[in-house]
């Protein structure tokens, strides 16, 4: 401030400290909330870690367990319910977690930068994990397939029992969350063949493989396989500053594109609903789901001159901008990715024991006893059996095998209905709890 003039990092920052200073007896609120998503993330690292450890013994080669270390040295010294509940036999370092509780309680501000840490390293992590396995990928295809067959539909029953549509709660959430033209490759399939042609293509194969001319008889690559993008990209430009010692402290062009991008299509979604809250006659929610997420996709990367043209901003409308870009994440954010991978990973497992008869006739003997490396396998053969399409890149088909059969899929839906039944909400109705509104 050389020149006497006060920037205007400065004037926010004061003036976000003076907002907390007259929460007065609400100002805990940031440290409860903290509390309560710290709490989740320790369950979900403790169920992370055994699985690991099940994997590890399995075969099944693993990521580094520095991530594990290093967010729960964050929970463990900043976040956990009980501060002291760690340090019970070192008095010393007690009364430094109990300081630090107390600065926490009045310091929401430093709360949210905790909040924000962890959950970005638990997306970063989990959406990781979950294309590392093809979980969310495999189970979201082989849902939607059966939603599209009426699979999952209980019949009026004999009883006077009234009928049920099974609905995958959460996984219905994600794939809204992504989009079709994002989660799918390209639009959502309709029908057998298309979903198998589909999920190949995820794995990275050629469409050459589907050419009704093609000679050769091993499978063509054509790219590496589809993976889950990360959301909340404005809020993930902040990972090095939250993360690492040494982060950059400006934005860059790209970066100020993509805060307002964000923002117009916050907008955008917000029109849109109060036109339809209006027609309905019902009150406008203050919430956001990104319902446009194909939109972002389709969206071209601007050139320099371009960004510098149609993006000119003060820099207060761009503070305002980023706030509603933020704002606009929270539940992109706060979603459990890793935990929704273990979710889909079990059911998958499920699945291949429940089809080991028709696996080992297809020839994969064994499979079912380490089956974490073979799940593209049983959904493969679940889409290949129910199809007449002759062969499966890395699996060809067998002579005995069924065609144009959905045997093998009804018989995944019944434990696909089971699974739902006991967990196919818990992420959604974890999203409520911790005050989001969500649109399902």
């Amino acid at each position: 401030m050389s020149d006497r003039k006060i920037p205007v990092w400065y004037l926010f920052a004061a003036n976000a400290y003076l907002i907390c200073r007259r929460l007065d007896q609400r100002i805990e609120f940031g440290f409860k909330a903290l509390q309560n998503a710290a709490n989740s993330a320790a369950t979900t690292i403790h169920e992370e870690a055994k699985l690991r450890g099940q994997a590890n013994a399995m075969g099944r080669e693993q990521k580094s367990d520095e991530f594990l270390d290093f967010i729960t040295y964050d929970l463990r010294n900043w976040a956990l319910d009980d501060s002291s509940s760690a340090y019970e036999d070192n008095l010393s370092d007690q009364k430094t977690a109990v300081r630090r509780a107390a600065f926490l309680a009045i310091n929401p501000i430093f709360c949210g930068l905790l909040l924000l840490r962890i959950r970005i390293l638990l997306h970063d992590e989990g959406v990781g994990v979950a294309n590392e396995w093809s979980t969310i990928h495999h189970a979201g295809y082989l849902y939607s397939a059966m939603r599209q067959e009426k699979l999952l539909s209980t019949a009026l029953g004999s009883n006077g029992s009234a009928a049920v549509d099974h609905k995958w709660t959460d996984m219905g959430f994600v794939i809204k969350l992504y989009g079709d033209t994002r989660f799918f490759y390209g639009e959502r399939p309709r029908g057998p063949e298309e979903y198998f042609k589909q999920i190949s293509l995820t794995l990275g194969y050629s469409v050459t493989n589907f050419a009704s001319h093609r000679r050769k008889s091993q499978a063509q690559h054509s790219k590496q396989p589809k993976v889950l993008d990360r959301l909340a990209p404005v809020s993930l430009m902040f990972r090095e500053l939250v993360v690492s010692p040494n982060a950059r402290r400006y934005f860059n062009l790209i970066d100020i594109q993509k805060i307002l991008e964000k923002a117009r299509l916050c907008s955008d979604a917000n029109e849109s609903e109060a036109l339809a809250d209006t027609a309905t006659g019902e009150d406008a929610s203050l919430e956001y789901v990104p319902k446009h997420a194909d939109d972002r996709a389709n969206t071209q990367k601007l050139s320099r001159g371009q960004a510098y043209k149609d993006f000119d901003c003060t820099p207060v409308q761009l503070l305002t901008e980023l706030r509603t870009a933020i704002h606009s994440e929270r539940i992109e954010l706060a979603f459990d990715f890793l935990r929704f991978h273990r979710s889909c990973r079990t059911l998958l497992l499920d699945i291949t024991r429940e089809l080991k008869p028709e696996l080992e006739a297809a020839g994969a003997r064994g499979m079912y006893e380490q089956c974490e490396l073979h799940l593209p396998i049983t959904v493969g053969y679940i889409f290949i059996t129910a199809t007449d399409v002759g062969h499966l890149p890395g699996l060809s088909r067998a002579k005995t095998w069924p065609k144009n059969s959905l045997l093998a899929m009804l018989k995944a839906a019944r434990v696909v209905q089971e699974e739902i039944s006991k967990t196919g909400d818990v992420e959604v109705k974890a999203l409520e709890e911790g005050g989001l509104e969500v649109d399902v």
